[in-house]
Formats: C-alpha cells, structure tokens, sequence
C-alpha cells in the first residue's frame, strides 16, 4: 500500500504512533510511507527510520512542502496555505504510483485496512466516511449554502490513479488543501482533472470568509455526489478527547473499528489526555519500543494532575 501521512514537527510523536498502529495491523507488504511536511527535522525522520526498519522492515520517505508549491493560496496564521496540501502534494511524489491512502497524524489504527484500501470506487472520485460531530455548527452551513440533509465527509485517507494526472498536467499545476481527516479515498485520475489550481484558488478566494474547514469544505462541495460513502464506525470513528469512554467501550473498538480519529484540540499523546484510548496508545508505544517515550507523557500527566489538585484545594479554601 501507498500511505501518506501528513505532519508538523510539532505532531511527530502522534505520526509516529499512528504509523506503528497501521503496521502493527497491517505489514503484510512492503509499503510506500511518506510523511509530508513544512518542518520535521531531518534528525527525526532519521531516527523514525531506524525505529521502522528494526520493528517492521519499512521505512519512510519525507515529502517537504515548499514555497513553490503553496504559491497562489493564501498564507497567514489563521488560514495556512499548508492545510490545503491535499490540493497539489501528490504531483510532487518522488516514485509514479498508482494509489495512495491518507491518515492523519491524529488517528490510531485498530485493524485491517485492507479492504478499504483496495476497494472499488466504481464512479466515484473519492470514499470518506461522514462527519459525524460537525452539523451541529448549522451557522456554518448556512453560510456554505450547504443542505444539512446531504452528507458531509471528514477527510483523511486517499487512494489515487496518478497516470492520467502526471501525463496530463506538470507538478506546477496542482496546489494543496487539508485539515481536520478522518479517512478518505480518492481517484486521482478524476480529482485532479476534475479540476485546475485556478479553479481550487479561485473557490479559495471567493469562500474565504466561508470556508472555515479548507480543504474539508472544499472536497465537500467540489466533488458533491462523487464520494462514495465508508462506514465511519469502521474507518473514522471519530472521538473528541472529552468524550467518555471506559475500559470497555475501548474494548468495543478494538474489536470494530479499524481507524480512531482523534479529534479536537487535545491528543492522546498529550499529558492533559485522560481518555481510555491513551490505554490502546500505552500498547502500541510499549510493545514497540517507545516505553522511553510513554513513560515521559505519563510524568507530565501525573505533574499536571497534582497541579490541578492543589490548584483546586487552594481556590476551594
């Protein structure tokens, strides 16, 4: 299979944990893993490396966002031209493939994904699993002049024919789009002829105030009634870390679902995470070799913990 992942620095760890969670399920072959990125350090990517060919015999390449490539997005800290990579990163891929599958940083796999991977798109320009938490935000759909009643996908894994996208347009062509993903398969030969980069910019431009998921809004309305649905229970279960879930609702996932997705502000890799996902996150970390790296989450959880306790002792007197 061909993954991609995307990543900041700042996320490394949690690309690192949902890498080992998808070959702990899934290293039946030799896979093409690429993490694409505007800042991982060269040092990390080396280190990831020898950590991967050790536990699974794969390796990652790393494909750097540059300036060149966001040209002609708009670029702020409110609106970053790298959240809509989903939009030209894939004509920059070093090797000519067939297919590739996205996942966010943020996601945990908990079995085969397989099937969803090989699957048949049949007409269709892409497969996603449905949002499930974002129509409660109805302001926000009335702006988009979106009907509630139609589906609307969270993004996040993608399978692409790129034979007629590389003949037929240059890597110049084609200009990035992403944020918030879940899982999401697409048919490149169909989504990026679908459209051109001033197409993609011009929507940008003009839904700017609008569009407040980028690329997710975007996919969304460009390639309304292409995208064929998955089952979200199974490829994008979508959990926000305030979410309650107990030792056996874990159980219950582990033994359905196949993609957790992580969502919101607060990740499972993070000290302040107390969800009992962070207990399948202790097994993918400990059983793999990263006891070094769990066990530092673990303190600044237990620091931030006894923080919050005397805090709150001293405001209750």
């Amino acid at each position: 299979m061909n993954i991609s992942v995307f990543s900041s620095d700042k996320f490394y760890i949690g690309a690192k944990i949902m890498l080992t969670s998808l070959l702990m399920h899934n290293n039946f072959e030799k896979h093409n893993l690429y993490i694409v990125s505007t800042d991982i350090k060269d040092r990390k990517i080396k280190k990831l490396n020898r950590f991967l060919r050790k536990r699974f015999h794969q390796e990652v390449k790393v494909l750097k966002i540059t300036e060149e490539m966001k040209e002609g997005f708009p670029d702020s800290k409110n609106f970053s031209a790298a959240g809509f990579h989903k939009l030209y990163v894939f004509n920059y891929l070093p090797e000519k493939l067939d297919r590739i599958m996205c996942l966010d940083a943020d996601a945990m796999v908990m079995g085969s994904i397989k099937e969803f991977y090989y699957q048949d798109l049949g007409d269709n320009v892409l497969s996603a699993s449905e949002d499930i938490h974002i129509k409660v935000d109805v302001q926000h759909f009335e702006e988009m002049q979106y009907d509630l009643d139609e589906p609307y996908f969270n993004m996040g894994s993608i399978l692409i024919d790129l034979n007629k996208y590389l003949s037929a347009y240059s890597v110049e062509d084609y200009i990035n789009w992403i944020e918030e993903m879940g899982s999401i398969l697409i048919d490149l030969n169909k989504y990026l002829s679908a459209y051109s980069v001033e197409d993609y910019i011009n929507w940008i431009e003009e839904n700017r105030e609008t569009a407040k998921y980028v690329a997710q809004d975007a996919i969304n309305i460009l390639f309304k009634g292409q995208i064929k649905k998955a089952d979200y229970k199974k490829y994008n279960n979508q959990k926000f870390y305030y979410e309650k879930i107990d030792a056996q609702g874990l159980k219950e996932l582990k033994e359905n679902c196949s993609v957790v997705h992580c969502i919101g502000k607060i990740k499972p890799w993070d000290f302040r995470y107390n969800m009992a996902i962070a207990d399948y996150m202790k097994e993918v970390m400990i059983n793999n070799g990263m006891k070094h790296t769990y066990y530092l989450i673990c303190a600044k959880r237990f620091l931030f913990n006894v923080k919050h306790k005397v805090l709150s002792k001293v405001k209750g007197v």
